[in-house]
């Protein structure tokens, strides 16, 4: 992930990196955040692509607060090496 991203990674909760070919890196985490009101956490999902110097990333924060959840999103997103512009289109699907 590029230079703003390495604190979300360290904090995350489920990191995956590959590569999808020779000059194309694919990764994914999920970053788990207090909710300290309603007494929870929430988990949000990062994607990142980089390409040949080109960096593509999408953020989609709140999406449950269940652990397992997280879990089998993040297994689907990586399995199927999601791209960033798709994410809040994939997780909108999975969730409901």
């Amino acid at each position: 992930m590029d230079k703003n991203l390495p604190e979300a990674v360290r904090a995350s909760v489920f990191y995956c990196r590959k590569s999808v070919d020779n000059s194309t890196k694919f990764e994914c985490c999920v970053v788990m955040m207090p909710m300290r009101e309603f007494h929870c956490c929430t988990y949000n999902f990062i994607i990142s692509i980089s390409r040949s110097g080109n960096f593509e990333y999408e953020t989609v924060q709140d999406v449950t607060t269940d652990i397992g959840e997280a879990e089998r999103i993040f297994d689907i997103l990586c399995r199927n090496t999601v791209h960033p512009c798709h994410l809040s289109e994939v997780i909108c699907d999975l969730i409901l």
